[in-house]
């Protein structure tokens, strides 16, 4: 716990960012436009909860009242989180999962100094946060494994997708062969098996964590993910070597515990660790393998995620980066423009706005347009639910005036192999008309 205060104003840093980042779409995000039944309903209730959030996270960085602020921020992400995972009308990727997962440990850690002696909840409390790291890195060298990395069918898309990669124009250009290619899908795998394994072993801490670092500085090295990396990143200093001198609590602890009392605690923290590892493998078993569960099961297993949600690390996938998204707008009597792609010469010389750089350079963002159109492949597909959907996160692109006149054209663009390099073929158009709530498709290539 050497390091936890510095773990807590860097978590406190992220919440912070990811708030400011969040102001002009807050009301977007998380009002019924986003989430149905939202408790945010109005732009004054979204003023207040963006406040509260931002002085919160402020608390954090700067050291006061910070169980309460806590509370707040755990509060704050469960709920959305919760209602993203029920709801499904927007996505927010790993990144949204880990403000939620990091909300929810800094809250035990916070409370547990509320109490003596709080020693071994504490070490308790940073193992858990350990084990679930490595069953996140061992999820997602499994789900590489099932879903095509061996094959060649896996980086290799992220690597020349240009909306999330950094050296797309290099990577495109390469044979499917090509060996670069080849070992990257390996390696991979290797190090997230080998880092997963590394953390579960006391003696090896040291290794799995550098190992975990050196994947996420890897990936933000070659993705457009700081937003995860940093959350990432401010986990993994709890488990290095001293870095720097503890701050003083911000509250004295006010409860004391007798031994029977610290037995009942712990006891619920290994509960907590049991069902962690079960519905993991429940959750594995049915996603990745398509086992058929009982449905005591998975009655369970939906009451627990009620408490506390467990990941299924499926990142980096063909499936989900096999493509990507352009967006186009056209005002009535004006002529198409180019509202977002993320990378074109034409879109950062005419285009880019300071609006549509401030929302889009943030990966939680690219996570909820791909979590719209992943939908699409989905063996539970309704037409209508998803241009219920498309015609929502339109909404969120223009202004109230704008609504009235324009319309919105997205392209689906696949990423398909070719023999000496990657090919970018226009697979689906889809007309969006706001004021007329109507959406039109066009299929312009099957692959």
């Amino acid at each position: 716990m050497d390091n936890y205060t510095l773990f807590r104003t860097l978590i406190g840093g992220c919440y912070f960012i990811t708030t400011l980042f969040d102001a002009p779409y807050f009301y977007n995000y998380y009002s019924n436009l986003n989430i149905e039944k939202s408790i945010i309903n109005s732009k004054l209730k979204a003023s207040i909860a963006f406040i509260i959030t931002l002085l919160a996270s402020l608390g954090l960085i700067f050291n006061i009242h910070t169980t309460i602020c806590s509370v707040i921020m755990y509060l704050f992400y469960y709920y959305f989180y919760s209602k993203r995972i029920e709801n499904r009308i927007f996505g927010g990727g790993i990144g949204r999962f880990l403000l939620y997962f990091t909300s929810f440990y800094l809250l035990l850690f916070e409370l547990s100094n509320l109490v003596l002696p709080n020693q071994k909840i504490q070490l308790l409390i940073l193992f858990i946060v350990k084990l679930e790291l490595a069953i996140m890195m061992l999820s997602g060298s499994l789900c590489k494994i099932v879903r095509g990395y061996i094959n060649q069918d896996g980086l290799e898309y992220c690597l020349v997708n240009p909306l999330i990669s950094r050296f797309d124009a290099f990577f495109s250009k390469l044979s499917p062969k090509n060996i670069i290619i080849q070992l990257n899908n390996f390696a991979i795998i290797g190090l997230e098996c080998l880092a997963g394994i590394c953390l579960l072993i006391p003696s090896l801490q040291t290794i799995g964590i550098t190992l975990f670092i050196m994947i996420f500085a890897g990936a933000i090295l070659c993705f457009k993910i700081l937003d995860i990396g940093l959350l990432m990143g401010s986990i993994s200093v709890l488990f290095l070597p001293k870095l720097g001198m503890m701050t003083p609590l911000s509250i004295e602890p006010i409860i004391h515990l007798n031994e029977l009392e610290v037995s009942i605690v712990l006891f619920i923290l290994w509960f907590h660790v049991a069902n962690i590892v079960i519905v993991s493998c429940i959750d594995h078993a049915i996603i990745l393998f398509k086992v058929k569960v009982p449905n005591e099961i998975i009655r369970y297993r939906t009451l627990y995620s009620h408490i506390h949600r467990v990941i299924v690390y499926t990142v980096f996938l063909k499936t989900g980066y096999s493509f990507y998204i352009t967006i186009k707008k056209k005002i009535k009597g004006k002529k198409e423009t180019l509202l977002f792609d993320g990378f074109s010469k034409e879109y950062y010389k005419h285009h880019l706005s300071l609006s549509s750089y401030y929302r889009f350079s943030k990966y939680i963002e690219i996570a909820v347009l791909y979590s719209l159109f992943q939908y699409i492949s989905s063996p539970v597909f309704e037409e209508k639910i998803f241009h219920e959907r498309l015609l929502r996160y339109s909404q969120t692109l223009l202004s109230k005036e704008e609504k009235k006149n324009s319309s919105l054209r997205f392209t689906m663009v696949f990423i398909a192999k070719g023999k000496a390099c990657y090919n970018y073929v226009p697979v689906l158009e889809l007309k969006v008309d706001i004021d007329n709530q109507k959406v039109e498709t066009k299929v312009t290539k099957t692959t």
